[in-house]
C-alpha cells in the first residue's frame, strides 16, 4: 500500500504523505536533541491537517464515489499516514496510540503484536515536497480568509457566490491558487476561483507600508526618524518590487521582509470585500445573484432532509420519499422546489413531491419551522409501498 500511495497522482495525497514524511525528519533530529517539547506542537498540526482537512475534503473518495481506483489510492494514503502517526506518537501518548493500532494491524499480515515493538518511521525522502506543503498552507490560508469574509457577511457558505480574486505579486503564490483552484471553489462554495498579479489591479488595490519600530529602531537608534520618512515615501512600484524581490536597498542600507511591514488593501466597491494573507489579498464577491439565492434555499431544503434522514435511524442506500406542502403553490419556496428540484434529487437521491401526493401510510419527519428559511412541511417514507 505504501506503493500506491506514492504513486497517487491526488494533490491532496502528495499533500498529506508530504506534510507526514515532513514531520517524521523533523521529529528524528528534534528528538535525538532532546527537544521533545517541540514536536508536540507539530504533532498536533498534523492531526488537525488530517483530521479537517484531508479527510473532510476527501469524503467522496473514501466511500466510492469517485470509482474504486480513486477510493483504493485514498485509503492507502490515509493508512500509511495514520499508521505513521501512531508510531510517532507511541512514546508520547502510549494508550491511545496502541488503541489506534490495533485496529489498523488487522490489514497486516504478520504485523508485530504492538507498536511499541515498532521505532519512529524512517523517512521516505521520495514523499518529501516542500512546495506542495506550501501551496497547500497559502490554499488553506485562502479557505480561512473566505470563510471570515462570509462571516463578516453573514453569508452562509451554503450560499454560492460568484468568485473569489487572489491578488499577489508573488508568480509562485498566484501559481498554487491556479493549480489548488477547485479545492478553493468547492470549500468556499464559489462559481469561479480568480488570480491577478498585483501589477493588474490599478487603482482597485492599494499598498501600504509600515515600518518595523521595534527592529528598525534597535538598528538605527537617533537615525531612525529620518529612514522612518523615506519609507514612507516609497511609491507603489517600489513597494510591489520589494514584494516580488524580497528585498529593497535605500540610501545604501538593505532592508528585508522583516523590516518593513507591506499590506494590500482593497478600495474597489462595496460588492466585494477583502483581507489579506501572507503576500497576497483575497477579494470575495459578497453579491449572490436571484439564481445563487435560490440554489441555496435549495441546499437549505437539503441539510433539513438529511438531518431528518439521520434522526429517523435511516441509512444512505435506504429508499424513502420526501413530500413538502406550502401556504400556496406560488410561494417561494413551492418556486424553488419546482426550479431546483433536479438539484435536490441530486443530493438527497429523490425527487420533492408534492404532500397530496405523499404515499398513505408515509410517516412524517419533523416539521420545519414555517417562519424559518424553508418554511415547509417535509415528511419521510422509509420505502412503504403507494
Amino acid at each position: 500500500s505504501v506503493g500506491e500511495a506514492l504513486g497517487s497522482a491526488n494533490l491532496m495525497d502528495k499533500w498529506i504523505l508530504a506534510a507526514a514524511n515532513g514531520l517524521v525528519r523533523f521529529m528524528r533530529a528534534e528528538m535525538e536533541a532532546y527537544r521533545l517539547y517541540t514536536v508536540v506542537p507539530r504533532l498536533v498540526e498534523l492531526i488537525d491537517q488530517l483530521t479537517n482537512w484531508y479527510i473532510r475534503m476527501n469524503k467522496d473518495r473514501f466511500s466510492g464515489e469517485r470509482g474504486a481506483g480513486e477510493r483504493r489510492t485514498s485509503l492507502c494514503t490515509l493508512f500509511e499516514v495514520l499508521m505513521m502517526l501512531c508510531r510517532m506518537m507511541a512514546p508520547l501518548t502510549p494508550f491511545f496510540a496502541e488503541h489506534v493500532y490495533q485496529n489498523l494491524r488487522r490489514v497486516v499480515p504478520d504485523a508485530p503484536a504492538s507498536v511499541h515493538f515498532l521505532m519512529i518511521p524512517e523517512v521516505n525522502e521520495a514523499a518529501i515536497d516542500p512546495q506542495m506543503e506550501a501551496d497547500v498552507r497559502l490554499m488553506l490560508q485562502v479557505i480561512e480568509k473566505g470563510r471570515t469574509l462570509r462571516e463578516r457577511h453573514t453569508l452562509s457558505t451554503r450560499t454560492p457566490l460568484p468568485e473569489v480574486t487572489f491578488v499577489s505579486a508573488d508568480a509562485v503564490a498566484l501559481r498554487a491558487v491556479e493549480t489548488l483552484h477547485e479545492y478553493i471553489a468547492d470549500e468556499l462554495n464559489v462559481r469561479r476561483v480568480q488570480t491577478a498579479p498585483l501589477a493588474e489591479m490599478g487603482g482597485r488595490v492599494v499598498l501600504k507600508c509600515m515600518p518595523n519600530h521595534k527592529r528598525l529602531g534597535d538598528r538605527f537608534g537617533k537615525a531612525y526618524k529620518g529612514i522612518q520618512g523615506k519609507i514612507r515615501a516609497l511609491d507603489t512600484d517600489a513597494l510591489a518590487a520589494f514584494l516580488r524581490e524580497g528585498s529593497l536597498t535605500l540610501e545604501g542600507e538593505t532592508f528585508d521582509k522583516e523590516d518593513i511591514l507591506v499590506q494590500l488593501q482593497y478600495s474597489g466597491d462595496k460588492s466585494h470585500d477583502a483581507d489579506g494573507v501572507a503576500g497576497g489579498l483575497v477579494i470575495l464577491n459578497v453579491s449572490p445573484d436571484a439564481a445563487m439565492l435560490d440554489e441555496a434555499m435549495a441546499r437549505e431544503v437539503c441539510a433539513k432532509v438529511q438531518k431528518m434522514r439521520k434522526e429517523a435511524g435511516l441509512r444512505k442506500e435506504d429508499a424513502l420519499e420526501v413530500a413538502y406542502s406550502c401556504p400556496a403553490d406560488s410561494s417561494l419556496l413551492a418556486r424553488v422546489l419546482r426550479d431546483q428540484s433536479a438539484y435536490i434529487a441530486g443530493r438527497i437521491g429523490r425527487t420533492p413531491i408534492p404532500g397530496a401526493a405523499r404515499p398513505r401510510r408515509a410517516r412524517d419527519g419533523r416539521a420545519a419551522d414555517a417562519a424559518g428559511d424553508v418554511g415547509g412541511l417535509v415528511a419521510e417514507d422509509a420505502g412503504e409501498e403507494r
